[in-house]
């Protein structure tokens, strides 16, 4: 028996492309079917998120359970092995598998380490496996274990704090100038990922009166569903500036959308007089002399990388005490499951070196004399006892080696002793 995952993510895979090897969920109910009719597989649990695809196993021999898992992904998405995407799967297995789901659900293999989301997502993926029969007392012990390493980590560490996006850090720092924000009319300018993500923010604090947008009305209209928002037409811009409190643009304009002269216009008509203007744009969409202005707060991306990057700073040192509480929780896991099989294991080995010793006793019962008996008993139970002697030390040894379960497994193959 060995632990495996094999999978795609972020880290090897491109974003556009992981969405052709992602499982839907209306689709895991015949994907368990499937996976669970595999000879070689004993559980399984499908984790399928926007930035990764896995599959996390139990299987009877290491090597040929990593085939089968391959083989699966590379059937059911109708993938050839000369596939550039098929060439990005990647495998960990036993301490290394465990490792990898530890580190995963603590955020430390996420595309902004330390964040929580991942942590809702493998909770939900272990529902879900445990619905379809996938998880049964291995996987059951790990996922749960899983579930205490991140709130180790979240409890002993500070790998979650500080804000970590530019768009996240925009809305922080528009906080501290309006508050509190849901008071605040706001315009968001763009509907990309950058503009998306920080409209979310403010719909995270609390903020009810969004407007967006858009060259392309339709994308503002989408984003600003998603936020319960309002979608306004690009040209209308200037009337929605009278009244915003905070403005938030991220577009593709090769050029400046506002210049010091239409700041300057719009200040003389407004009511409220101080405006606060995020600038996340890459060129610039709003000039750097309107910085100038009295009433406006002018901030723009390098402003708030600079807050971002001193952040991820802290998160990555972190992120290394979060690595060795890890280890230990790797170490603790392993230590139960080397345990579960240990014992067993010798036991078993005992059992079938006695089965054979019986088997060839009886071969001699009617040609040996019944007063030798026991002289014949004592000989081959110190034979099998010597014999049995180095794989016991060698199993009880595997206790704390690092490969131990798949060395378990190894002997357990090598004389043919039945899985529990």
């Amino acid at each position: 028996m060995d632990l495996i995952v094999v999978g795609f993510s972020h880290k090897t895979t491109p974003i556009n492309f992981l969405e052709n090897v992602s499982f839907l969920p209306e689709t895991l109910p015949a994907v368990y079917q499937k996976l669970l009719g595999r000879d070689e597989i004993r559980e399984a649990a499908i984790l399928s998120t926007c930035n990764r695809s896995e599959i996390y196993a139990v299987v009877l021999d290491l090597h040929s359970g990593i085939q089968t898992l391959r083989s699966f992904y590379r059937d059911f998405f109708n993938l050839s092995s000369e596939d550039v995407i098929f060439q990005q799967l990647y495998h960990y297995s036993n301490d290394q598998m465990v490792n990898h789901l530890f580190s995963t659900i603590s955020g430390l293999n996420s595309l902004v380490v330390g964040e929580t989301q991942i942590a809702g997502q493998i909770k939900d993926a272990y529902r879900l496996a445990s619905q379809n029969g996938g998880t049964k007392f291995i996987l059951n012990r790990l996922f749960h274990k899983a579930f205490e390493a991140n709130k180790r980590v979240r409890a002993e560490t500070h790998i979650g704090e500080g804000i970590v996006s530019v768009g996240h850090a925009a809305v922080e720092l528009a906080e501290k100038i309006f508050y509190p924000l849901k008071n605040c009319e706001t315009l968001i300018i763009g509907a990309g990922e950058t503009a998306s993500l920080a409209a979310r923010h403010l719909k995270e604090k609390g903020v009810s009166q969004i407007v967006v947008a858009n060259r392309t009305f339709s994308k503002a209209m989408d984003l600003a569903a998603e936020v319960e928002g309002k979608a306004v037409p690009f040209e209308k811009l200037p009337d929605y500036l009278l009244r915003a409190d905070i403005v938030i643009s991220a577009t593709g304009s090769p050029e400046h959308i506002f210049t010091k002269a239409d700041i300057k216009s719009v200040l003389k008509k407004r009511v409220r007089k101080n405006v606060f203007l995020i600038d996340l744009a890459v060129p610039h969409d709003f000039d750097p002399r309107i910085r100038d202005l009295d009433s406006v707060y002018l901030y723009d991306i390098d402003d708030l990388r600079q807050i971002v990057n001193r952040n991820q700073k802290i998160r990555q040192k972190e992120a290394e005490i979060a690595k060795e509480l890890i280890r230990e929780e790797v170490q603790e896991f392993l230590r139960w499951l080397k345990g579960l099989q240990i014992n067993p294991t010798i036991q078993q080995l005992r059992n079938r070196f006695e089965e054979i010793r019986q088997q060839e006793l009886a071969r001699f019962r009617n040609k040996v004399p019944q007063a030798d008996w026991p002289i014949l008993e004592e000989i081959t139970r110190g034979m099998m006892n010597k014999m049995l002697h180095s794989p016991t030390m060698e199993l009880k040894r595997l206790f704390e080696h690092p490969d131990g379960i798949h060395k378990i497994s190894i002997i357990k193959q090598l004389f043919e002793l039945d899985e529990p």
